[in-house]
């Protein structure tokens, strides 16, 4: 539920318009180990500058090895699928409380090691922050793009509007967020809420909790972070009721 939160690199991914919250340049690397042998992994990195804040991405995934057997019976081992996808982002404030921001990205998918498709898109991005302090209001609209053609079949990407609603609560030395988001996704004609909370001790240790609804697996996550001055460590483990659970741990640098 990250369409409407600030505050780190990883929002990149989710609402341009969000890295406006970047007040330090930031480089963030994250590794998920996912369903049965798929790997997720991302570099990410951050930059304000005196016309807005820039982000950037790059993102790798593998589906795991497959095993090949060709009409003469001959076997080996190939990827089953690999893509590559590069992201280059920028927010600004064109009016007080409402930055906006644009990602444009690259995706490369590569099937058993033999097909590859290329498709371009872009993502585009608004916050709006309304008079009660500690609210956050956002829209996000992504994978606007071309089709992924392998041969003479084409894709759709992903295509999805969604829109959120953050808040954050400070208590002492404590601070308490709350976010829901309402993901679209376009073709599927689907939508799948999702609910985050965060309690942050002291700016040191976090503790997370996530559901995300009318998905066919994984629905609760569950989350902690650890702070030491510029350096952040997240691990994030999500329930899953018939595949194997996934596990998420991303490193951080704020500089």
């Amino acid at each position: 539920a990250y369409t409407a939160v600030g505050g780190e690199i990883c929002v990149l991914h989710y609402n341009p318009a969000s890295l406006i919250s970047l007040s330090n340049r930031e480089v963030s690397f994250s590794y998920q180990r996912g369903l049965a042998d798929d790997n997720f992994m991302t570099l990410l990195y951050g930059q304000p500058t005196p016309f807005g804040v820039l982000g950037g991405a790059f993102s790798y995934y593998t589906a795991g090895d497959m095993e090949m057997i060709d009409l003469d019976g001959d076997k080996w081992t190939a990827k089953a699928e690999q893509d590559i996808v590069i992201v280059a982002g920028f927010a600004r404030k064109f009016l007080e409380n409402l930055p906006m921001g644009v990602n444009l990205k690259i995706i490369s998918s590569k099937l058993v090691e033999v097909e590859t498709g290329t498709a371009f898109a872009i993502d585009l991005g608004g916050l709006y922050y309304p008079p009660l302090e500690g609210l956050n209001i956002g829209l996000a609209i992504r994978n606007l793009g071309t089709k992924l053609k392998f041969l003479d079949e084409s894709d759709f990407l992903p295509l999805t509007i969604s829109v959120g609603a953050a808040y954050q609560k400070p208590f002492g030395s404590q601070k308490i967020l709350v976010s829901i988001d309402f993901p679209f996704l376009v073709y599927e004609e689907l939508i799948t809420p999702a609910i985050g909370f965060e309690f942050n001790w002291r700016e040191m240790v976090q503790g997370r909790l996530g559901y995300r609804f009318n998905i066919d697996d994984t629905g609760l996550t569950l989350g902690t972070g650890f702070t030491y001055r510029n350096y952040s460590i997240n691990y994030a483990f999500g329930l899953a009721d018939r595949l194997e659970s996934a596990h998420r741990v991303s490193l951080g640098l704020r500089f």
